[in-house]
């Protein structure tokens, strides 16, 4: 027979009970969860946090049933703030533990996540147990793709996985269209014996190493960040170091080489990838006969 009362707790750390059925925590005493769960079912019956309500609740009984003391509790985090909703979970059980008086804990939870604030409840009160509510469903691809679907929808998933997705097409896009631009100054008649690279670039090895490896030739990288305001004042250099030697009588002009040599500093520069190099630039000419296909399309 345990002695002391167990506090059956519930976490729903993403609030998806706040977040998506407007029902805000802590919620405590059976009827209460109850009425959280179904709240939360009529608003996503596809949830897994009703499911461990759900099991909290009959956690719950059987214990109450066994004659043992009980308090059935659930606590919401916050959706898009993670810290700050470990935080809450933190405040709201110790006012719980205030109200409840229990003297122990059975965790209920519907996976991992909900168990990173393990450590909280044990700073609090002794956890007896652990029950994570797995609910089974058919593996299958329609299956998978609409749970992916489902799960692009929230805010704060899409943001995780989207933007570096985006962000890993964006590199691919830039290096491939600075690619195009160096073999149209070269059809034009124009040698380019170097390609230097500054700001964001510069600053991403790896998307150097992308950039040379599509190119298929070394890059250079300048020290300064600022590319513009730098090629801004080696024309200003330029153009003032002439008009002293005009105005000294000489003859020999300061060219915007010369300015270049004096104010543009290099940091080590980024070979291709030797074993990138084949694989991007046969992407490289699918890229431009695409690109070449859809202005043909729209001209």
């Amino acid at each position: 027979m345990v002695i002391g009362r167990t506090l059956i707790l519930c976490i729903d750390r993403d609030d998806d009970l706040g977040y998506k059925a407007g029902v805000r925590s802590p919620i405590i005493g059976r009827a209460a969860c109850l009425d959280a769960a179904s709240t939360l079912a009529l608003a996503d019956p596809e949830d897994s946090d009703v499911n461990a309500i759900f099991q909290a609740v009959k956690t719950h009984d059987e214990l109450a049933g066994r004659g043992e003391e009980v308090e059935v509790v659930i606590l919401t985090g916050n959706h898009m703030h993670m810290l700050e909703g470990d935080r809450k979970i933190g405040d709201d059980l110790d006012r719980v533990l205030e109200k409840t008086r229990v003297s122990s804990c059975i965790l209920i939870s519907d996976g991992v996540e909900d168990e990173y604030v393990l450590p909280i409840i044990q700073s609090r009160l002794p956890v007896s147990g652990i029950r994570r509510v797995i609910v089974a469903q058919m593996p299958n691809l329609e299956g998978t793709y609409y749970i992916i679907k489902k799960l692009l929808d929230d805010p704060k998933v899409a943001r995780t996985v989207l933007i570096p997705v985006g962000l890993g097409m964006l590199i691919y896009a830039i290096a491939y269209l600075i690619g195009l631009g160096v073999e149209a100054h070269q059809k034009a008649g124009q040698n380019v014996t170097r390609i230097t690279v500054s700001g964001g670039i510069a600053r991403s090895d790896l998307m150097c190493e992308i950039l040379a490896s599509v190119l298929g030739r070394r890059l250079e990288r300048l020290e300064s960040a600022e590319g513009p305001a730098l090629g801004a004042a080696v024309t200003a250099l330029a153009a003032l170091e002439s008009h002293r030697r005009k105005q000294q009588g000489i003859a020999q002009p300061f060219t915007v080489a010369d300015a270049v040599a004096v104010l543009v500093k290099y940091a080590e520069p980024v070979d291709p990838n030797p074993d990138w190099t084949a694989a991007y630039r046969q992407r490289f000419a699918s890229f431009g006969q695409r690109l070449a296909e859809l202005r043909n399309t729209q001209g």
